[in-house]
């Protein structure tokens, strides 16, 4: 009896763990790369990232702007790229990628890879809207920013080279 009660408990745990996990991630950008890049002979990160339509309507248009709610931001956008038949467009310190004609939408559950953004500095957060023609459908916050480097411990060179003979 208790031992039952044990395992209902910890899959309860369980299961509230992982509803977290995924509440965190975004349903529509993931990031999928970062690189250097020079901008301005400035070394910045290139962020890029997969957009999923995680809404039930047609997609032709989301934004990625500065979250004016966070302070002293300073999330300024300096070069993006789009996939193709997809066009972006650096307004007000943010981007608009628009559809660029024919059928290219994002229909319910697709995904696109292909978008690349270069902020002024890295972590950014940042406002995105979602939108179709008849108007926005979704918004959301979230931040651009690319996995860190793995630690290590430090070591000779000696004791590196032992280890792997």
């Amino acid at each position: 009896m208790q031992a039952t009660r044990l395992l209902l408990v910890v899959a309860l745990v369980l299961a509230t763990l992982s509803t977290v996990a995924r509440a965190e991630e975004n349903p529509y950008i993931t990031v999928t790369g970062c690189e250097t890049t020079i901008v301005n002979g400035q070394d910045l990160t290139r962020v890029s990232f997969r957009l999923r339509n995680a809404s039930p309507y047609v997609l032709t248009l989301f934004t990625v702007s500065p979250d004016y709610t966070q302070p002293a931001d300073t999330c300024w956008a300096l070069a993006d790229s789009s996939p193709d038949h997809w066009l972006a467009l650096i307004q007000d310190g943010g981007v608009a990628y628009y559809r660029t004609g024919g059928d290219y939408v994002l229909g319910p559950g697709e995904t696109l890879e292909g978008f690349s953004l270069t902020y002024a500095h890295s972590p950014c957060c940042v406002a995105a809207s979602f939108a179709n023609g008849l108007g926005i459908f979704d918004y959301t916050q979230l931040c651009l920013q690319c996995p860190l480097a793995t630690p290590v411990r430090p070591a000779s060179w000696g004791s590196l080279k032992a280890t792997y003979r």
